[in-house]
């Protein structure tokens, strides 16, 4: 005689599955908080805490591939420029975006900054960020960096997210007139900020970009609460 097992039950048993499927490859808490790397069905996940937002999600072996929503829509950046030279991206995360630029874009010189010497490392060993000649993941506090930069790039894309927010220091209209300023006159500049469902400072944050540059053009992203401002 067949049996058959109840709805509740097989959904069960799916779940346990997935959460069997979710392997961990690497797990430290270091002097800027956790940094967590995951595996599940061929993606790799990169997080700052258990359960939290999912900075990287990467596809081993496919730089093109973009598996975040707001990738793309931050990456739309690049049709405002008539060839992006330079790059420079403020938080490195798993290095979707350098990797996504250097497949398109193979002469670009790609510089990929984070504060975090741990989230540089497992994007080298465990997210398929590869440096070459042209490209190279840099340790360094973001907004210093900037501050200090002395040729500027054709577009800037600011990426930095603590486990929750976009750090303070990179959110002031200090900050971001020093961004225009390492930009070339055409150069464009791409925030990628919560909304304001998920952020109480995102009209501040707003007019804070309206502040620093002559013009500003927000982009939804449909389905999450990310929010990229070109």
């Amino acid at each position: 005689m067949r049996r058959f097992l109840p709805s509740s039950l097989l959904f069960v048993s799916t779940a346990i599955a997935a959460v069997a499927a979710d392997v961990t490859l690497f797990e430290r808490e270091g002097p800027f908080g956790w940094v967590i790397v995951t595996e599940s069905n061929g993606l790799r996940t990169l997080q700052f805490e258990r359960g939290g937002a999912r900075q990287t999600v990467v596809k081993p072996g496919d730089p093109a591939h973009l598996e975040l929503p707001y990738a793309p829509v931050a990456l739309t950046g690049l049709s405002l420029c008539e060839a992006p030279r330079r790059v420079l991206i403020v938080g490195l995360g798993g290095g979707t975006l350098p990797m996504f630029i250097r497949h398109y874009y193979p002469e670009a010189v790609i510089d990929g900054v984070d504060i975090n010497p741990d989230v540089v490392d497992v994007a080298r060993r465990f997210l398929g960020f590869r440096e070459d000649a042209r490209m190279r993941g840099i340790v360094a506090d973001g907004r210093k960096f900037i501050e200090e930069t002395r040729e500027p790039y054709d577009i800037i894309f600011l990426d930095a997210f603590g486990a929750d927010s976009v750090p303070p220091p990179l959110s002031t209209v200090e900050f971001l007139r020093a961004v225009r300023k390492a930009l070339k006159p055409s150069g464009v500049a791409v925030g990628n900020i919560w909304s304001r469902e998920y952020n109480r400072l995102y009209d501040s944050m707003v007019r804070t970009y309206q502040e620093a540059f002559d013009d500003l053009y927000l982009l939804e992203v449909r389905g999450v609460g990310n929010r990229i401002l070109l």
